[in-house]
């Protein structure tokens, strides 16, 4: 027999109303809403279900561990928590990014039957990594714990911080999404656009190593900005650096204007575009 969740209807009967009629916590709760079913539907096809979210980071930290720790015997002071403190941060905007990029044309179907803002198909990705992260960003603390890095005063400053890299996530997302219904090539390029901003953003190397007139750029990058955040945080036991974040405040506001800008000027042209 074919059953139907309850918050399907729920769903369905919010994406029928007119666009005016959804104000932004409909939008907000149409999105969360069917993250949720998203979930639910992946925890449901393997055997560990929800289990997953919390094995998989663990796989991932033990493999890095023995590759970078035990392997490549890289002995240097709190290296492996160095390396986690960036890696752990960095897959939550790969992930992402790479799995929103393409969520507009892939949602062509719903798109073209219904009238809802493009910006739907992107922010559910964005919610259902947000939702994982959470567990990941658990596993990392317990390990910064037994590693002999406790948590402190200034870990009330990760609320701001992981508040401000979600803005950046969906805000990138947001914006390569609505793009490539237009551009499809560009679609190709984001797994090695993501490769590139891990490569260089200090994931794997120390900021000491760069020279310090060039520093002032590479912080221009915003994930590079933003690992660093996180290991001032984590490893130096100190606040964030206030002039970064400002940094960081306009380059996000940024992206956000341009996603606005963007989405105001091509919004009724997306159902035609995406079939194309």
């Amino acid at each position: 027999m074919l059953t139907v969740h309850p918050e399907s209807f729920h769903l369905a009967a919010s994406l029928v109303k007119p666009a005016e009629q959804r104000g932004f916590a409909a939008f907000a709760d149409l999105v969360w809403t069917k993250a949720r079913l998203n979930l639910k539907s992946e925890a449901n096809r393997s055997y560990l279900s929800y289990l997953w979210w919390v094995i998989e980071p663990l796989m991932y930290m033990v493999v890095f561990y023995f590759v970078f720790g035990v392997l490549m015997q890289r002995g240097e002071a709190n290296f492996i928590a160095y390396l986690l403190t960036g890696l752990i941060p960095f897959q939550w905007f790969g992930k992402t990014v790479a799995q929103a990029s393409n969520s507009i044309v892939a949602g062509r179907g719903l798109l073209n039957k219904v009238r809802i803002s493009p910006l739907f198909f992107p922010l559910v990705g964005v919610a259902q990594n947000l939702s994982k992260q959470f567990f990941i960003f658990l596993v990392l603390f317990l390990f910064l714990y037994f590693y002999g890095l406790p948590p402190s005063i200034h870990w009330l400053a990760l609320i701001p911080l992981i508040l401000l890299q979600l803005l950046l996530i969906a805000s990138v997302s947001c914006l390569i999404a609505m793009v490539i219904p237009f551009v499809r090539d560009l679609a190709n390029l984001v797994p090695t656009g993501v490769q590139f901003i891990m490569f260089s953003s200090g994931i794997f190397f120390s900021v000491e190593r760069i020279p310090e007139q060039w520093q002032s750029i590479f912080f221009a990058n915003p994930i590079a900005n933003i690992l660093q955040q996180y290991r001032t945080i984590f490893l130096g036991a100190s606040w964030p650096d206030l002039g970064l974040i400002g940094v960081l405040l306009v380059e996000i506001a940024f992206l956000m204007l341009l996603v606005l800008c963007f989405l105001r000027n091509f919004e009724g042209k997306f159902a035609r575009v995406v079939l194309e």
